[in-house]
């Protein structure tokens, strides 16, 4: 009787250890199969990262880069605009500062010194 006893003790463990061998294996297997899908995913952003595509994407909307022979359009909303509407009125060139003339080294001269005036 004793021994069935031990024998049944002895056997339920090891069956209970089996049962949680498996359990941490199927755990482990499933933290193998998200590491893999997470592998992809770094994998697929690092080719789209490479493309000319998304390098150009990247310049121009993230940080406000534009080609040689593109064009810039600086909207200013006017008093009629609606929120979100872009109106362009057309091309013009900003007339540059009287003094733009001038070398740097006299802009500087005459911020640092100013002509004094006159008695």
């Amino acid at each position: 009787m004793v021994g069935c006893a031990v024998f049944a003790v002895s056997y339920s463990n090891r069956v209970l250890s089996g049962f949680q061998a498996a359990r941490k294996l199927d755990v482990a297997r499933q933290s193998v199969a998200e590491q893999r899908d997470w592998q992809g995913q770094i994998t697929r952003m690092i080719d789209e990262a490479d493309s000319p595509a998304a390098v150009e994407d990247f310049a121009r909307n993230q940080q406000n880069l534009a080609r040689p022979d593109d064009k810039t359009v600086i909207t200013m909303p006017g008093k009629s605009a609606e929120p979100g509407v872009i109106q362009q009125v057309g091309e013009r060139q900003l007339p540059l500062p009287p003094d733009a003339a001038e070398p740097n080294w006299k802009l500087w001269w005459k911020l640092i010194a100013p002509p004094s005036r006159g008695p």
